[in-house]
């Protein structure tokens, strides 16, 4: 089975830093002109979080969520050489391929929780809760964790980011397997209290059952080697995740209490 092709583009603008979160993001430009999020495998929490961020987020496009498209990185030591990226960024940078992720333009930084039940996107959050509970997304309930862009007279849209923290911790490792099942709660209020109807989760529990084993595994056999993800932590992580889609529904239905407009 062939790895999964994930997008990769060449980086060759640095455009400074994100100013956000503590993996320490930085701006930069790819050779067709498009702006990125990117996170360097030498990041302060480790380079685990590219994985995190790579799995999870393709996953999460594959639902339908509302989270901006990610890519493989690619920094030469041409650009490392002509920029100041490593004098602005604090430490040194390899280079090779990184993680990135879409700019949103027009979007809060520290979007005010208020503005959630504002959103036009609100039948999203059903998938975003079932999506945690999937990769174990242990970071939810933080405000670097999510962005609301501003589409002016148009509205607001809700828009989930940062998910170094998927599989329970950034240094996640072949003892992942022994939470399938579980869920650690972390989910934002005011998404939770959004949350309605009889059945308010059946369409994104279906999209879940869908992820197909050989989908699973095509995206974590093409994780970046020079990530450094064993083949034991690999085979671990596809376990893990064929068990918590099998028990989504189970999962979910433990925890009623938790969404006062689920009846």
């Amino acid at each position: 089975m062939a790895p999964f092709a994930f997008e990769q583009k060449k980086m060759v603008r640095y455009l400074g830093a994100t100013g956000q979160g503590q993996s320490g993001a930085q701006f930069m430009a790819s050779d067709d002109g498009i702006q990125y999020v990117v996170k360097f495998k030498e990041n302060s929490q480790g380079i685990r979080i590219l994985t995190n961020e790579l799995v999870a987020n393709t996953i999460a496009c594959y639902l339908k969520l509302p989270c901006p498209q990610g890519i493989i990185a690619e920094i030469d030591s041409g650009l490392l050489e002509i920029s100041n990226i490593e004098e602005r960024y604090g430490r040194q940078i390899s280079a090779g391929l990184h993680f990135g992720s879409l700019k949103i333009e027009n979007s809060y930084r520290q979007p005010p929780r208020a503005l959630i039940n504002q959103v036009r996107n609100k039948d999203t959050f059903p998938g975003i809760i079932l999506f945690d509970i999937l990769t174990d997304n242990n970071n939810r309930n933080n405000q670097g964790n999510y962005i609301i862009q501003s589409g002016e007279q148009s509205g607001f849209d809700f828009y989930i980011i940062d998910h170094g923290y998927c599989f329970g911790r950034p240094n996640w490792d072949t003892s992942i397997i022994n939470k399938i099942g579980t869920w650690n709660r972390n989910a934002l209020k005011e998404m939770r209290d959004c949350i309605q109807g009889p059945d308010p989760f059946r369409v994104y529990i279906e999209k879940v059952k869908s992820l197909s084993n050989e989908f699973i595994t095509e995206i974590v056999d093409g994780i970046p080697v020079e990530w450094n993800v064993s083949p034991s932590e690999r085979e671990a992580l596809k376990r893990f995740l064929f068990g918590q889609r099998d028990k989504i529904e189970e999962i979910i239905n433990q925890y009623k209490n938790l969404f006062p407009g689920w009846n």
